[in-house]
């Protein structure tokens, strides 16, 4: 064994359970109906508030090139989320490398934050 410790094993277990659970739970949101959205005053005035608050930077790798907003969820008791997103709970700022084809939760983003201080990854 390299030498991972109990923790390290628990941690790294309950970290794939977790994220396993989450895709399995996990309610998709048709493209079409995001690109409209996306289109829209709502959702650059939600943004432009996103980044206000949380700042202008990855909140991975804290670089502030090619900054994206990402939604940490698509929908709220079953309903599309789109217009009704709280920028301080729902939203986080991530750049084109970070930001994933899927979607992180609030726990893989602070997952990918320790690899990527530890790692450089």
């Amino acid at each position: 064994m390299i030498g991972f410790n109990a923790h390290t094993i628990i941690f790294v277990m309950v970290f794939i359970i977790l994220f396993f659970v989450n895709e399995f739970l996990r309610i998709r949101v048709s493209k079409k109906d995001m690109r409209e959205y996306y289109k829209t005053l709502t959702w650059k005035q939600k943004r432009e508030e996103a980044f206000e608050i949380h700042g202008r930077f990855c909140a991975v790798c804290k670089t502030n090139e090619n900054l994206q907003v990402h939604h940490l969820h698509y929908r709220k008791c079953l309903l599309p989320i789109f217009g009704r997103e709280n920028p301080k709970t729902d939203l986080r700022i991530l750049c084109k490398k970070h930001h994933p084809k899927g979607s992180y939760s609030k726990l893989e983003i602070w997952a990918r934050r320790f690899f990527y201080k530890c790692f450089g990854f």
